[in-house]
C-alpha cells in the first residue's frame, strides 16, 4: 500500500454519489453493483448536424447537456448581445458550481501529493493519482479519488463546450520578426500531417497549418525536402505530388519507418506534427468487464486519420489512432533514434497524448463512438505486437521519450480563424495554434535560451484554449539547442 495522506474531500464528494456509501474502517465504497465506482454513463450533445459524446452526470436525472435548452442553428455561434446568451450564462454559472467542489479536491490532492499549487498543473495531478491508483485495490480510496479527477475533466469539457458557443474574439500575437537560430537542419526529419477531407464533419485550415509549418521548417530550419513525410487530405481533388494520403495505416506506417531509417541517427531531431480532427472515448456500462477494467482509470483519446468512419474491405469499421498507440510508438522510436522529438498536436483533446466551431465553416469535432474502443485498443495492440502492451492494466505514458505541445487542454477544442490578405480578401483558415506558435518561432521573443515549457508564455491564452507542453524534458531548449 501506499504511504500517501487520504484527501479528506473525497469523503465528502463520494458521500453524495446515490446507491453506496463509504465503508470508513476499510475506506472502501460498498453496496455499488457496478465494475467500478462511481458510474460514469456517455450521453450525447446535438447541436442541429453536429454531434458529440460527453460523460454524465451520477445522478441519471442530469444526464442533460448544459447546453440542451439553448436553441441552435447548425454550425450557429451565439454573440454576446444576443438574448440566448443570457440563458447560456446561466448554463455556465451553474456548471461552475458544479466544478467548485472537485477543484477542492484536486487542489486537497495536490498538497496531499507534494504538489505545489500555485499555478497547479493539473496533468501532473492526474497523472501521480493514476499511479497510486494502479497499485490500489480496484475499490480503493485513490481509485474514487482518481475519479473525482476524471469527472473534473469532464465538467471542465461541458464548460468548454457551453463556453465555445459564444463568439471568439482571441487576437493572434503578431511579434516582431527575429534572428535564425543555428541549428543543423540536416538532422532534422519530420513528419507532417494534415487533414481537412473527413467523410463527416471536413475541416478548414489544417491543410493550411501543413503548408505554413512545411514552409518553417524548409526556410527557417532548412531541412532538407527529402527528409519530409507528408501526409495530406485535401478537400480539392489536386495535391501535391508527394503527399501520402493519410490513412490509418499509411500514418501508423510514417511512424515505424523513423525506427528503420538507418539515415536517422540517435539523437537527430524528429517532428511529428498532426492538424485535424481529435476524438475522445470514455466507457459504456454496457460494455464488457475487461475493458472497463483496463480503462477505469479515465478516457481514452485519440486522432483521426481521413478515413475515419470508413470500413475496411471486410466491413470493419477503421478505428481511430489511440494516445495510448501514438504514445508507445513514439517511446519504440526513442530507444532506436534517441528522444529528441516534439510531437505539435492542433486538434482538440490532445493534451494527454477537436478543433472547435468559432465560426460557420470551421471545425469542430464528430462525435465518436464508443463501442469502437475495443477495436480501437486492438488494433493497436496487433500493430504494436503486444511490445509493449497497451491492453495492460498496468500500461502507462512514457513522457521521458518526447516533448509535446498541444493546442489545449485535454478539455477543450482547439480552434481556428479566418486568414485574410492585405486586402481583406479571404484566403483560408488556419488553427490559432499553429500560426501563433509559427508567430512566435518567428519573433525575436525566441531566442537560443527558449525552453519548449516557455512557449505557453508566448501564445495567446483564453478559458476555452490553453495551449500545453508537456514531457520530462520540456525544460530542454527548443529543437533541443546545446
Amino acid at each position: 500500500m501506499n504511504d500517501y495522506p487520504l484527501n479528506p474531500l473525497v469523503h465528502k464528494i463520494a458521500s453524495q454519489i446515490p446507491g453506496g456509501h463509504w465503508d470508513y474502517m476499510t475506506s472502501e465504497y460498498a453496496s455499488h453493483p457496478r465494475p467500478y465506482p462511481p458510474p460514469f454513463w456517455p450521453a450525447v450533445i446535438s447541436h442541429g448536424q453536429q454531434t458529440m459524446i460527453r460523460a454524465g452526470h451520477y445522478a441519471p436525472s442530469e444526464r442533460t447537456a448544459p447546453t440542451d435548452q439553448v436553441p441552435l442553428s447548425p454550425g450557429e455561434i451565439i454573440d454576446l448581445g444576443d438574448p440566448r446568451a443570457v440563458m447560456l450564462e446561466a448554463k455556465l454559472e451553474q456548471l461552475e458550481n458544479k466544478i467548485q467542489p472537485y477543484v477542492e479536491c484536486e487542489m486537497q490532492s495536490a498538497k496531499c501529493l507534494g504538489i505545489p499549487t500555485e499555478e497547479l498543473d493539473s496533468l501532473k495531478v492526474l497523472r501521480k493519482v493514476e499511479d497510486i491508483a494502479l497499485c490500489s485495490k480496484i475499490d480503493s480510496l485513490w481509485q474514487i479519488e482518481l475519479n473525482n479527477l476524471v469527472m473534473l475533466h469532464h465538467l471542465w469539457l461541458q464548460y468548454s463546450c457551453a463556453f465555445n458557443l459564444c463568439k471568439d474574439n482571441t487576437e493572434t500575437p503578431h511579434p516582431p520578426p527575429g534572428v535564425p537560430h543555428n541549428v543543423d537542419g540536416s538532422r532534422f526529419w519530420a513528419i507532417i500531417i494534415g487533414i481537412d477531407d473527413y467523410e463527416l464533419n471536413s475541416l478548414n485550415g489544417c491543410v493550411k497549418d501543413v503548408k505554413a509549418m512545411e514552409k518553417y521548417l524548409l526556410d527557417d530550419l532548412h531541412v532538407p525536402k527529402e527528409q519530409f513525410q507528408l501526409l495530406l487530405g485535401p478537400k480539392e481533388s489536386a495535391s501535391s505530388h508527394n503527399a501520402i494520403y493519410p490513412s490509418r495505416d499509411n500514418i501508423i506506417s510514417a511512424l515505424f519507418s523513423i525506427i528503420a531509417n538507418n539515415k536517422i541517427m540517435y539523437g537527430d531531431n524528429i517532428v511529428i506534427y498532426f492538424s485535424g480532427h481529435g476524438s475522445y472515448y470514455f466507457p459504456s456500462e454496457d460494455d464488457d468487464k475487461d475493458l472497463l477494467d483496463l480503462i477505469r482509470l479515465g478516457a481514452i483519446e485519440a486522432i483521426c486519420p481521413i478515413d475515419h468512419d470508413k470500413h475496411d474491405s471486410n466491413g470493419v469499421p477503421i478505428p481511430d489512432i489511440s494516445n495510448c498507440e501514438l504514445n508507445s510508438i513514439l517511446s519504440l522510436i526513442a530507444k532506436e533514434k534517441g528522444h529528441h522529438i516534439t510531437a505539435i498536436f492542433d486538434c482538440c483533446h490532445a493534451g494527454r497524448v477537436s478543433r472547435s466551431l468559432p465560426e460557420t465553416g470551421a471545425q469542430v469535432t464528430h462525435g465518436t463512438k464508443v463501442a469502437m474502443l475495443r477495436g480501437m485498443l486492438d488494433t493497436g495492440e496487433k500493430r504494436l505486437g503486444g511490445n509493449p502492451s497497451i491492453m495492460s492494466r498496468n500500461w502507462h505514458s512514457d513522457l521521458a521519450s518526447h516533448v509535446i505541445l498541444a493546442a489545449c487542454q485535454n478539455y477543450q477544442y482547439a480552434k481556428a480563424k479566418r486568414v485574410r490578405g492585405k486586402n481583406g480578401k479571404m484566403l483560408g483558415f488556419a488553427g490559432i495554434f499553429t500560426k501563433s506558435l509559427l508567430s512566435f518561432l518567428w519573433s525575436r521573443a525566441y531566442t537560443v535560451e527558449t525552453r519548449y515549457v516557455d512557449v505557453t508564455d508566448h501564445l495567446p491564452q483564453s478559458l476555452h484554449q490553453m495551449p500545453v507542453v508537456d514531457g520530462d524534458h520540456k525544460d530542454a531548449r527548443i529543437w533541443y539547442q546545446e
